[in-house]
């Protein structure tokens, strides 16, 4: 990447960022990416920033992101670059939607023409030319959204992307009608639907995807955590990962999730996606309960259209979900005791998810009072005994989540990849060693207070100028006031000389005939330095030696690897 930004801890950091970017007022942000540019590179950045936010303000989707406009300093209109960042997933409902969108491939697509529209939307705005590079960083769901629009358009100079969701292929159809018409023409199906693309064996739509897009995938760069949930969703059926991908591991307590996913077999993955495949727009719309209350109609639909489709097989979703519990107990992340339990709601959700099914199934064709039946029938036992089973569900499983949410952050990765620092909070830690002991230092921390007590040194040094400048005012003023008064006093004595014949001694007898002074006032040599502007200046001094001392203390540790003198000589201005 010959961005700005080609630097991966600066690029994590920048999409880290990003998350907090809705709260912060465009020129908060630049700072910030100021500011964590010097951190890591040791030097300024020479550029001009302008932000374009992009919020989820569409009707078709909740697309988020920023476009970080790069121009010259010089000069603001020349554009060197853009920098897209896509924001991921942020939310529990996020994490469902990744299984939704991406594992099932029902959604997704609208994200990405949502994104191509708004940096359209930035080129026109910003006059840009075309030869203009666009860079795009991205996390979790976001690499989806850029890898599509890549794969499609070749939109981007380069994209790096971080512990992303990967393509799959029914997304792709949907989005990229060239890929369509290509799998149409592989597979010979001539009227292409979401039923008989999931015909296709996914092994072979997944090797024909990456055989088509193999020309446009070389400039998608990808940083992966083998320990973060969404690795494991690469075992999906129609998921496919492109780019360059280089992969760590970053919990070395839990053996992953990628275990638990791989020890379900195609087929019985393949069910389960075939079963949450209908729910897929439900849930866009409406949610969990969306699905839940939306399943009697839209299963009852799909067995009209259907009328030969065999019932699904609820024994092997229960055999699925049993292996998957087991795996996680045995990858360390649920205890013997919650796995037990978890297991045990999991069978009962699905048995009382295959009532309301079997219902529907069986009475295909069947009077409106049966309908009726069914539809009550379906409401309560979700009521009554599903809503509280998926709560139950929810609390055993938070252990699990906290897990992959943790190895699906950056900063983890970051972690991971760091050599000598380390990051926690969004902060940049160096680390090392003196006299035997190790030293771990809170550089983004020291850096805060060395330029607040900058601003602090620079106000008081203001405010003492203003004030020997008040001072030096009144002073000379005082002073040219007396000389006044001293000199209107002498001309007086000098034209009424006669007025002081009685200050003559009486023993002297003259006259005085004449009275003249010969003014002579030594030079201001400027106001007093005392009392109040003293300590100030004391004060000052005194600070001022501090920040000092603590700034070649850690230049002294940090210096060589990480120019730790340029970013304190560039602070003190």
């Amino acid at each position: 990447m010959s961005s700005v930004f080609d630097d991966e801890m600066v690029q994590m950091r920048l999409t880290d960022l990003e998350y907090k970017f809705p709260k912060m007022t465009d020129e908060e942000i630049i700072e910030a990416i100021e500011r964590i540019y010097l951190e890591e590179m040791g030097r300024p950045i020479e550029t001009k920033m302008n932000i374009g936010r992009m919020d989820g303000n569409f009707e078709s989707s909740d697309a988020k992101g920023t476009a970080l406009v790069l121009a010259n300093k010089e000069d603001p209109d020349e554009v060197k670059e853009v920098v897209f960042i896509s924001r991921g997933s942020v939310s529990t409902e996020d994490w469902v939607d990744n299984l939704f969108s991406i594992g099932v491939g029902t959604g997704g697509a609208q994200y990405a023409r949502d994104t191509k529209n708004f940096l359209d939307t930035i080129t026109e705005q910003h006059d840009i030319e075309r030869e203009v590079p666009v860079y795009a960083l991205a996390h979790s769901k976001g690499h989806n959204t850029v890898a599509a629009i890549q794969l499609k358009d070749a939109y981007f100079t380069e994209v790096n992307t971080f512990n992303g969701a990967q393509s799959n292929a029914i997304q792709q159809i949907h989005y990229d009608n060239g890929f369509r018409l290509a799998i149409g023409r592989e597979f010979n199906i001539q009227d292409l639907d979401d039923e008989s693309v999931q015909s296709i064996p996914p092994a072979e739509l997944e090797a024909f995807a990456k055989e088509y897009y193999k020309d446009k995938e070389s400039s998608i760069h990808q940083t992966r955590s083998k320990s973060d949930f969404l690795y494991a969703l690469d075992s999906f059926p129609w998921m496919f990962a492109v780019g360059n991908v280089t992969t760590y591991r970053t919990d070395h307590e839990n053996k992953g999730f990628v275990g638990a996913v791989e020890a379900i077999p195609q087929e019985e993955l393949q069910a389960l996606l075939d079963f949450l495949a209908p729910y897929g727009h439900v849930y866009g719309d409406e949610g969990v309960a969306g699905v839940m209350d939306e399943a009697f109609s839209d299963a009852l639909t799909y067995y009209k259209d259907h009328p030969n489709a065999d019932p699904l097989d609820f024994d092997t979703m229960k055999s699925t979900v049993s292996v998957l519990v087991d795996e996680l107990e045995t990858a360390g992340y649920l205890s013997e005791e919650d796995a037990s339990q978890l297991r045990w709601e999991l069978q009962i959700f699905l048995t009382g998810t295959e009532g309301i099914y079997m219902r529907i199934h069986e009475g295909e064709g069947t009077s409106i009072s049966r309908l009726v039946e069914d539809a009550i029938f379906t409401g309560v036992s979700y009521k009554l005994m599903m809503e509280n089973q998926i709560a139950s569900i929810n609390t055993l499983f938070e252990g699990v989540a906290k897990s992959a949410e943790a190895h699906h952050k950056l900063e983890a990765l970051m972690n991971e990849i760091a050599e000598g620092k380390s990051y926690h909070g969004g902060d940049l830690y160096l680390e090392g060693s003196a006299g035997g002991d190790e030293i771990k230092l809170n550089l983004s921390k020291t850096l805060d207070a060395y330029e607040a007590v900058q601003k602090v040194l620079d106000q008081q040094d203001t405010l003492l100028e203003r004030y020997l400048a008040m001072m030096e005012h009144e002073y000379i003023d005082f002073y040219q006031h007396k000389k006044k008064q001293l000199a209107s006093k002498m001309s007086v004595m000098e034209s009424n000389y006669r007025s002081y014949q009685h200050l003559l001694p009486s023993s002297y007898g003259g006259l005085i005939t004449n009275l003249h002074f010969r003014e002579s006032f030594l030079p201001l040599e400027g106001a007093p330095l005392e009392g109040v502007a003293s300590l100030v200046k004391q004060n000052r001094e005194s600070i001022g030696e501090k920040a000092e001392a603590m700034r070649q203390a850690v230049e002294e540790m940090f210096d060589v690897d990480y120019n730790v003198a340029g970013i304190f000589t560039y602070l003190s201005g």
